[in-house]
Parts: C-alpha cells; sequence; structure tokens
C-alpha cells in the first residue's frame, strides 16, 4: 500500500524530467558532429576545390567582364569537362590561364572523386547523424552493448525512459537491434572523455558502465566523476569482493556483482513459484514471497500473523490481498500471506513444516 503510490507515479519518470535542446540547436550540433567525423583529406580536398571554383568565378568576373553566375558556369564547365570555352578569341594570359585549370580541373575532379569515394566506402555517420536525438540531461547512457547492457537497455525502454547507447563496434551483436529500438548509438571507446561528453553524461540521470572488462567499467565511472562528482554510477563488477572494495575505497555506492545478484534468483528458483521477487539491500537479500495455507503449511495454520511474522522476521504486506487485517488475525487453511523475508529466514521457515 505504502509503495503503490510512490510506483506509479513514477513509472515512466525513472530519474526526472529529460532536457532536450531547441530544434535549431540539435540541427547544428549534428553538422558539426558530421563534419567533425568526416576524414581529414576529404575537407582538404573539399576546400581545394571550392577554392578553385571561388578564384576561378573571381577571376571570370573581374578580369574577363564576366558576370558571377556566368563566371561560375564557365568556370564549372572548364573544370569538369576541360571545354575550351572559344579560347582563341581571349587575350594570352587567359589562354595561360585556361590551360592551368584544364590542367588543374583533370587532377582534381579525378582526386577529390577518389578521396570522396573511398570515403564514402567506409564511412560510418550513424553516431554523427543520430545526436540530435540525444538529450540534454535526464537520459540514462549505457556503456557496453554486451549482453547485460542490452538487457539494460531493453528494460529501460520498457519503462519509457531516454537511453543513449555507446558501444566499441558499429557491427556488434546488438547494434542493430537497440537501433531498432529507437536508442541512439555512438560508437566509440567510453574511456574516451569526448565520447562520453558527446552522450552528455555529465547532465544525465544516471550512467551504467557494463562492458566486459572491470578496469574499463571502473576508469569509465572515474571519469564521469570527475566531470560530475554527483552523479550516479552503476558499475558492473565480476568480483564480489571488488565489487566491497570499489564501494568503499572509491566512494561508488553502485558497483554492483553480477554473479552475487543473481545467485540469489537461482536459489530462490529453489523454492518455486512463492518467491515474487528479490531485492538486495545492503548485504542481504530480501525476497518477496506468498505463502498459501495449504495443508502441508500446518506448523503456520492457526497461529496468529505477527507470531508468525515476529518467529521467521517477516514484513507482511497482505493478508488474502487485503493491506489492513485484524492485530488478532489468524492464519487459517487457504489463506493467502504476501511477506518480505531474508532468503535464510525463508528457508528455516520452509524445513520446519
Amino acid at each position: 500500500q505504502h509503495l503503490a503510490s510512490p510506483l506509479a507515479q513514477s513509472q515512466g519518470e525513472l530519474l526526472g524530467s529529460v532536457l532536450w535542446a531547441g530544434w535549431i540547436r540539435r540541427q547544428l550540433r549534428t553538422l558539426r558532429r558530421t563534419l567533425a567525423a568526416v576524414d581529414l583529406s576529404v575537407k582538404v580536398a573539399t576546400a581545394i576545390l571550392v577554392f578553385t571554383l571561388l578564384a576561378s568565378t573571381l577571376i571570370f568576373r573581374f578580369g574577363l567582364d564576366t558576370s558571377l553566375a556566368d563566371g561560375f558556369y564557365r568556370t564549372v564547365g572548364l573544370v569538369a569537362t576541360g571545354g575550351d570555352l572559344e579560347g582563341d578569341q581571349l587575350p594570352g594570359w587567359a589562354k595561360t590561364f585556361l590551360g592551368i585549370m584544364k590542367l588543374l580541373g583533370t587532377a582534381l575532379i579525378a582526386g577529390f572523386t577518389a578521396i570522396f569515394t573511398q570515403y564514402l566506402i567506409r564511412a560510418r555517420l550513424g553516431g554523427a547523424l543520430e545526436a540530435r536525438r540525444i538529450p540534454d540531461g535526464g537520459h540514462i547512457v549505457v556503456c557496453g552493448l554486451g549482453n547485460i547492457g542490452f538487457r539494460c537497455i531493453e528494460e529501460l525502454v520498457r519503462l519509457q525512459h531516454p537511453v543513449v547507447a555507446i558501444g566499441n563496434d558499429n557491427d556488434g551483436e546488438f547494434v542493430a537491434t537497440i537501433r531498432r529500438m529507437g536508442v541512439p548509438v555512438i560508437v566509440g571507446n567510453a574511456v574516451v572523455s569526448t565520447v562520453l561528453a558527446q552522450a552528455r553524461t555529465a547532465t544525465a540521470g544516471a550512467v551504467i558502465a557494463a562492458t566486459d572488462s572491470e578496469l574499463v567499467n571502473l576508469e569509465i565511472a572515474l571519469l564521469v566523476r570527475d566531470s560530475n562528482p554527483r552523479q550516479r554510477v552503476v558499475v558492473r563488477i565480476n568480483e564480489n569482493d571488488f565489487a566491497e572494495a570499489v564501494r568503499d575505497s572509491a566512494n561508488i555506492r553502485h558497483a554492483v556483482s553480477v554473479p552475487a545478484l543473481a545467485a540469489p534468483a537461482f536459489a530462490a528458483a529453489l523454492f518455486g513459484d512463492r518467491v515474487q521477487s528479490l531485492v538486495t539491500v545492503g548485504p542481504s537479500t530480501l525476497a518477496v514471497m506468498e505463502l498459501v495455507m495449504l495443508g502441508f503449511e500446518t506448523h503456520l495454520i492457526g497461529r496468529p500473523l505477527n507470531d508468525v511474522a515476529r518467529q521467521f522476521r517477516l514484513l507482511p504486506l497482505s493478508l488474502n490481498q487485503q493491506t489492513d487485517w485484524p492485530a488478532d488475525a489468524v492464519l487459517q487453511e487457504n489463506d493467502n500471506v504476501v511477506a518480505i523475508v531474508t532468503i535464510a529466514d525463508m528457508e528455516a521457515m520452509i524445513r520446519q513444516r
């Protein structure tokens, strides 16, 4: 009853509101990052070609007294096709200029075409073009697109919370699926501060470091904390002892050991469907369990609920789907009790039947 209202209010608003930049700012950001992703050779070749076209247009305009439009048209025709443009009727310096432009145009077009074609073949602009879909703040950044990272993204998308993913490999196993889910994917190394800045980790609602390397995850957490000391970071650690050391020494409270988290779930499966969910609080794992007073629960039937709760350290949540029950309620056959209990206490209670 006490948890229902906050949970209902937080549905779809896991970590507060999401901040979005204006449309113009997002488009400019996309253009800037797209240009930043272009190879230097393409930029140089494009700059030389544009400069040549501009210079030739101006020479035609002021040297041969043509209009700017006519000068540009004649320049493009000269560079692209090598046409003579009735050069026999021009003065000597103009003929020299046309000859140089023919040679320069042939080299420029051939070089620019080769460089640009090679770039297009191997260019990967998906991440740059997705930059406009990265919020300014309030989103969740997931670093590492392996199985655990993908499952985290899948759950966050189910909760309708904006997510930004960072992965090393554009051809990774889950990248295409993540993009189809509508999540922007930044291809880069998450231990590079500029990649984290592109994902806006400093203003994100939280950052999840879920790569396959413990040291990489720790490095990501430290880099994120450098940009925002109060940032919430969840770090995937394999060894439970190492996770505890990280929590104690690096002040990263959410350093979690995946095997340690998974082990109680496997253990709880031994108790069948009575375990509805698990919650880890500090060193303890709490189970939300359902007890149905059937014939084999003879050690509980006929006893006051409060006595059972004290003996086995239960926290009852409901009795027969009711959150309010009499203080002297006695368990009867077919009663249904939902309670929170530690795995150890639940095991002790079951052993006594």
